[in-house]
């Protein structure tokens, strides 16, 4: 998981079992992988932050990343008894620079867009109605 300093749009939280971050004025990575899940606080950055991965609008630029992994966020309720609860709101997409991994900020597809949304709800939809086909007799 990677680090990046930018001005800070909202904040979020995305986790993984990628390589760390070597300590060092490179921070380079590791080439192993820790031994248990890892979490980190982020924030989104501006696109311009992210402006060598070519950005488009279904995406968003997130300072710490790792290949795959969910970034989400929490919604405290007002209600105490419901408490907080965890939203997906990206998945990792792709660094913006294959030379230096992990010393730059992660593209990620943003699930907040509503592009985005139509696409999964419709996907979703047809594998259901491919399901129930294959399940009747025939």
């Amino acid at each position: 998981m990677c680090t990046a300093a930018a001005a800070i749009l909202a904040t979020a939280t995305v986790s993984g079992t990628g390589v760390a971050v070597a300590p060092g004025p490179h921070r380079l990575p590791t080439t192993t992988g820790p031994p248990a899940l890892l979490q980190r606080d982020t924030a989104r950055l501006p696109a311009t932050a992210c402006g060598g991965g070519f950005i488009s609008g279904d995406e968003a630029c997130y300072g710490d990343g790792d290949s795959g992994s969910p970034v989400v966020h929490t919604n405290i309720s007002t209600t105490a008894s419901r408490g907080s609860r965890w939203s997906q709101i990206g998945i990792a997409s792709r660094e913006i620079s294959a030379e230096r991994p992990c010393t730059e900020p992660t593209i990620y597809t943003d699930l907040t867009s509503t592009r985005v949304r139509l696409w999964v709800a419709s996907t979703v939809r047809t594998r259901q109605v491919e399901r129930a086909r294959a399940r009747r007799p025939s």
